[in-house]
This record gives structure tokens, sequence and C-alpha cells, in this order.
């Protein structure tokens, strides 16, 4: 007899908040996280964020990596790789340990480069 074969593992999960949604208060996940909403709130991610060109946070961010295209109005801490592309609007301070900024992209805080662990 064979044995099926699953496709959703939990390396494979991510979540998604659509354009239009909103969430009033504090997010937290384990695994990949994509916003095109908004969050009001602090968003604690264990693994990616992908935050959309439509995407807005106000409130802290706290997550492995990160790809930020959208607006984060908030202290952001990225204990791996930061990728800020050239849409984005960061108001607040950051820490990461790598990162990469595009041409065009604007941040007013300051910026710590931590040790990665």
């Amino acid at each position: 007899m064979a044995k099926s074969k699953s496709t959703s593992s939990p390396t494979a999960s991510h979540n998604i908040l659509v354009k239009d949604a909103i969430v009033d208060g504090n997010v937290s996940s384990l695994f990949d996280i994509r916003v095109d909403g908004i969050i009001n709130g602090n968003l604690v991610c264990k693994s990616k964020l992908v935050l959309g060109a439509l995407g807005k946070i106000y409130g802290n961010v706290d997550c492995q990596n990160a790809i930020v295209e959208g607006e984060i109005t908030g202290n952001l801490t990225v204990q791996q790789m930061l990728d800020i592309r050239k849409t984005a609007h960061i108001e607040g301070d950051i820490e990461s340990s790598k990162l990469i900024v595009e041409e065009g992209a604007f941040f007013l805080g300051k910026c710590k480069m931590i040790p990665h662990v």
C-alpha cells in the first residue's frame, strides 16, 4: 500500500493579513507572516515578516527576518536579515544583524547593528 505524502508542514506554514484588513491589538506568529493590511499594535514573529507595499504597522516589530515594502511607525528589531525596499517608510529605531537598503527607501531613527545569534 502506498503512503500518502502530506504537503503541509510547520515549516511551510504562513499567515496572511490581506489588503483592507485591520487588526487592532498585538499580533504573534510562530511562522512566516505577510501583511498587506494594517496592524495597530505590536508584532512578534518567530520567523519571517513580509510587509507589502500597502501594509502598515503602527507598533513595534520583533522578528527573525523581514522584507519591508510598506510603512512601520515603531521600533524594528530583526534577529537576522532586514531588507528595506524602495517603497518602505520606517519611523523608529532599527536593530538588525544584516541590513539591505534599496535606493529610495526612507527611515527616520537610529540604526544599530546587533551580533548575529
